[in-house]
């Protein structure tokens, strides 16, 4: 028999896409379909005094052109994980109407024949906009009592979250050691391949409208288009295309999931639109920009008795759908793997002119890292320790699970499902041979060379969303087909579940088909985000599966004759489990099913796997680094990852996501970084000024080792979510190993990214002139 998880099985999605076969929403042909494109405003913050259409609406091969009077009063794109009503006021409209808030609001949307038609009668709209100061520093906003960027609501401080145990201020003052430092993360998004698009166009017949595009939660998006257009959910129907890239923020609810829709029902015709990368830069979410000011307490062995931080994040112009998601997982990240007994942490969520901030993968958890695990190595410099004994000292054990941490997340409190921390962090110093690696720091300090090493520890939440939905039935020929809620963004979606379907039905690998990313073949979904696709996904399909089993196990005794206990399956076929000679296989089921005079039912199964708490993947990284003082440039000699994920479906789909993300996150720590003007103009949008990494940048060796040591209690399937556990360290452990490269002239790190030139500051200002 056949298992079918925990094999490395080639990926059903590899050949088509490899071929050139691949279906992208700009590869869907829709006879006599117009293009669109958006006018956004070029001003960061002011009064729209005139907005002049005439001219493009006269453009050579114009169709229409619209603005927010056009569209008239329409609703703002709604929180989806924390709402709250206070933030309500902070919601973005999809169109700008008498006031523009950030570079990049849309202000009108031109529907032509072609996109030259349409890009050209972008320089025939004419707009005046009467500039108002622009707030672009959060810091600065958060203090402003005349300026706000949404005057209704009397403030840039948009909502503060808070979590503490303990008396904070007796833990600092009784603590035998105490230090303080600030910390700030910058701002940086990622960058797929594939920019956005969208294809809609209108069913004549059925009067349904069809939206190609919207991705990763589908069924949400549905919802939430429905509400805005104020038509009934059946009335749409989400496609999800190949997608090229996700990370997190692919997926949420834009102003153009709406404003093409929207555009589709006025005409009556098929429109599409496809964001060019000057667009993604200025429209799609931005993440990751925090300060911390952090104040600690601890004893002699480097335990943290206490933890307080007063942090600030820069959520750009609006709140928009996914847009607490960050400040939540950064006030749940920042105790990590380790036991804190004492903390109070608080977190302002303030508003500026500058484009909404959305989650990115590993949303919060990467900034809690750096702040976290730059602490740690600072308490080990200031006792004379290594860094690797104040980790230790401070891990929660194997015994302690399982253990709560003492904040709260979505309504649930934060409870570690198991793991040995300690074990992981082991793993990784033995493949990074810590040893070697410190002896042979000590013999290039001596030949005048800065190398460097840096460690961290991480824990994360994944699997999240409290429910998740699967059907599978058995097709004509023998196949089974299995619609799932999940999306598939380029994670290996249709590989894993067709694993755990294979594995829980008992059909072939090769027979089985997943399909997701439609909301008429399945009506129920909750998507892919959070590492859920695994872990929700596939129990739900684990579900369907065993109930689909035993359906074709009744079917199979009916036909040869005994009891369906007394029957195996695998590989698509059934046999009497003493007698192998008296078989059937599931194309022969599939016949009696569907013979005319038949009347057994088809053979199908629903399943909803509910559970409320996360499952925690954890892990430790490790980095060997050089620095070039004269340069600032980073190499990264070495770099290993251990993660321990619960059970590992496809152990090359996991290691293939822990590489991915640790490279996304070696890119955000080194290179990537958004940049505004005092005017609040975004000075980085081409990648010429955008800085991604190549492979010059990625590491000369990377070591990556998975575990399978901590199944997850909170599933059947026993996993843990593997897609953010490679970037969540990045930037904490480049930092720790620059910060120790440079320790022989003072620099110590304490901002990101580790760019070179930010570097080379840092080292000029230690250095003697």
């Amino acid at each position: 028999m056949t298992s079918y998880i925990g094999r490395s099985v080639a990926r059903k999605e590899d050949t088509r896409l490899l071929k050139g076969e691949g279906r992208f929403v700009a590869d869907i042909y829709v006879a006599d379909a117009l293009e669109a494109v958006i006018f956004r405003s070029p001003v960061a913050h002011g009064r729209v005094k005139r907005l002049d259409l005439s001219a493009a609406r006269s453009g050579k091969g114009v169709v229409a052109v619209y603005c927010a009077s056009d569209i008239g009063p329409v609703g703002s794109m709604p929180t989806t994980f924390v709402p709250k009503p206070e933030l309500e006021r902070y919601f973005q409209r999809p169109i700008a109407a008498d006031k523009v808030r950030y570079v990049g609001e849309p202000l009108a949307i031109i529907i032509a024949e072609d996109r030259y038609a349409a890009e050209d009668a972008l320089e025939l709209i004419d707009v005046e906009i009467e500039p108002l100061d622009a707030l672009v520093d959060a810091r600065q906003s958060r203090r402003s009592d005349q300026n706000f960027v949404h005057e209704a609501a009397g403030s840039n401080v948009a909502g503060a979250l808070k979590a503490a145990r303990g008396d904070i201020d007796g833990a600092l003052r009784s603590a035998p050691a105490r230090m303080s430092r600030s910390f700030a993360t910058h701002r940086h998004t990622g960058i797929p391949m594939e920019t956005r698009g969208l294809l809609a166009y209108l069913d004549p017949s059925t009067d349904v409208l069809t939206v190609w595009g919207p991705t990763k939660v589908i069924h949400r998006t549905r919802a939430i288009l429905a509400r805005l257009l104020e038509i009934p959910e059946d009335r749409i129907r989400c496609l999800e295309p190949d997608v090229g890239g996700a990370f997190g923020f692919r997926g949420e609810f834009f102003p153009e999931d709406f404003l093409i829709p929207w555009a589709v029902l006025q005409l009556r015709r098929p429109v599409r639109w496809i964001e060019d990368r000057q667009e993604h830069f200025l429209a799609m979410n931005h993440s990751r920009q925090q300060w911390h000011d952090v104040d600690i307490g601890f004893d002699k062995q480097g335990r943290i008795l206490a933890f307080r931080d007063r942090a600030v994040m820069d959520m750009g112009a609006y709140i928009r759908p996914n847009g607490m998601v960050a400040p939540t997982h950064t006030i749940t990240g920042l105790s990590g793997p380790y036991r804190i007994p004492t903390f109070d942490i608080s977190l302002e969520c303030v508003i500026t002119n500058k484009t909404p901030h959305g989650s990115y993968r590993g949303p919060g958890q990467f900034e809690s890292s750096f702040v976290r695990e730059r602490m740690l190595d600072l308490v080990a410099g200031k006792l004379g320790i290594d860094p690797v004994q104040v980790r230790k000292a401070n891990m929660v054990r194997p015994e302690d699970m399982p253990y709560a941490t003492g904040t709260h997340e979505y309504g649930h409190e934060v409870i570690f499902d198991g793991g040995n921390y300690a074990r992981a962090l082991d793993r990784v110093l033995e493949k990074l041979d810590y040893d070697g690696a410190r002896k042979l720091q000590s013999e290039m300090r001596s030949q005048g060379r800065y190398f460097g090493i840096g460690l961290a520890s991480f824990v994360e939440p994944s699997g999240m969303g409290e429910r998740e939905h699967a059907h599978i039935q058995l097709g004509r020929e023998g196949n089974v087909q299995v619609r799932v809620g999940v999306a598939t963004i380029g994670q290996g979606t249709q590989t894993t579940l067709a694993q755990v379907a294979a594995e829980a039905t008992g059909a072939s690998y090769d027979s089985v088909t997943v399909l997701p990313g439609d909301t008429d073949l399945l009506g129920v979904g909750v998507g892919s985000w959070a590492s859920r696709a695994a872990v929700m996904g596939g129990s739900a399909v684990l579900g369907a599966g065993h109930a689909f089993r035993q359906k074709v196990l009744d079917v199979a005794a009916l036909r040869l004759g005994v009891s369906a206990e007394d029957l195996s399956a695998a590989d698509s076929e059934v046999w009497v489990t003493d007698r192998p000679d008296m078989r059937i296989d599931f194309a022969g089921i599939a016949k009696l099913v569907h013979a005319p005079d038949s009347n057994i039912g088809e053979i199908e199964a629903f399943f909803t796997f509910e559970q409320s708490n996360a499952t925690f993947p954890f892990g430790s990284a490790a980095a060997l680094v050089e620095v070039d003082i004269l340069t600032g440039a980073v190499r990264i000699l070495k770099y290993v990852i251990v993660s321990d994920v619960g059970t590992v479906i496809n152990p090359t789909i996991v290691k293939g996501q822990l590489v991915g993300a640790a490279a996304q996150g070696i890119g955000g720590a080194l290179l990537e970084e958004l940049v505004y003007d005092e005017q609040g103009q975004l000075l980085t949008t081409t990648f010429a000024d955008y800085l991604v990494p190549t492979a010059i940048e990625m590491p000369d060796e990377i070591i990556v080792e998975i575990l399978e040591e901590s199944k997850s209690p909170t599933n059947p399937l026993g996993a843990k979510g593997a897609g953010e556990a490679g970037i969540v360290p990045a930037a904490a452990v480049l930092s720790n190993a620059v910060s120790d490269a440079l320790k022989p002239l003072g620099v110590e790190i304490t901002s990101l990214p580790l760019s070179h030139d930010r570097l080379r500051s840092l080292i000029r200002e230690k250095q003697p002139q």
